[in-house]
């Protein structure tokens, strides 16, 4: 597999072919081993690090909401720019200026592949 690789590298980025001691690899593991105990209780307390900020954030939003209550719900309820009555007028409008294009589109499809398979049956 390593001959592919270097067969297949570019000039520029060649690969490096290096033979290391089995014990120097060996030393190597034993010392990830070691850490990885150490790595993970990092990782664990990054991990609750992140949940305490987490919290803290909830914790200063909910106090955020209690004292500025009143003015936060004297604010006027977000509405929709358009009412029901014209999102339907919309819709009906846009089904109008569509239906008919796509109606006589389909009918178009529609007799062409009638058409098509009525000479097939006739050529038969």
């Amino acid at each position: 597999m390593l001959k592919v690789a270097i067969r297949h590298a570019a000039t520029e980025d060649q690969v490096r072919h290096r033979m290391l001691p089995v014990e120097v690899v060996k030393q190597w593991s034993d010392k990830l081993v070691e850490l990885k105990d150490e790595v993970s209780e990092v990782l664990r307390e990054e991990k609750e690090e992140k949940q305490i900020l987490q919290a803290e954030m909830e914790l200063r939003k909910s106090q955020n909401m209690i004292d500025h209550q009143d003015e936060i719900f004297s604010r006027p309820a977000r509405t929709w720019f358009q009412s029901e009555k014209d999102k339907q007028s919309a819709q009906s409008q846009c089904f109008h200026w569509f239906a008919k294009p796509l109606r006589s589109m389909f009918h178009t499809c529609f007799q062409l592949k009638v058409g098509m398979s009525m000479r097939l049956e006739l050529s038969h």
